[in-house]
C-alpha cells in the first residue's frame, strides 16, 4: 500500500469510529425519541464499514 493511500485510509477508518462513537455518546438523548428505530437504523452502515475495514487490516 503506497503511504498516501495509507494515510487516507487511516483518515476514513478514524472518521467513521468518531462519528460512530459521537452517535453513541448522544444515543441515550435518542433513545427517548419516537425516531429511535430510524436512527439505529442510519447508525448500521458505521458498523458494516467498521467491520470491512477491520477485516482488511488483518
Amino acid at each position: 500500500m503506497a503511504p498516501a493511500t495509507q494515510i487516507l485510509f487511516l483518515i476514513h477508518v478514524t472518521t467513521i469510529i468518531y462519528l460512530f462513537s459521537y452517535c453513541l455518546r448522544h444515543f441515550h438523548l435518542y433513545a427517548s425519541t419516537p425516531l429511535q428505530p430510524l436512527r439505529i437504523a442510519l447508525y448500521f452502515p458505521f458498523l458494516e464499514e467498521i467491520r470491512k475495514n477491520v477485516k482488511f487490516l488483518q
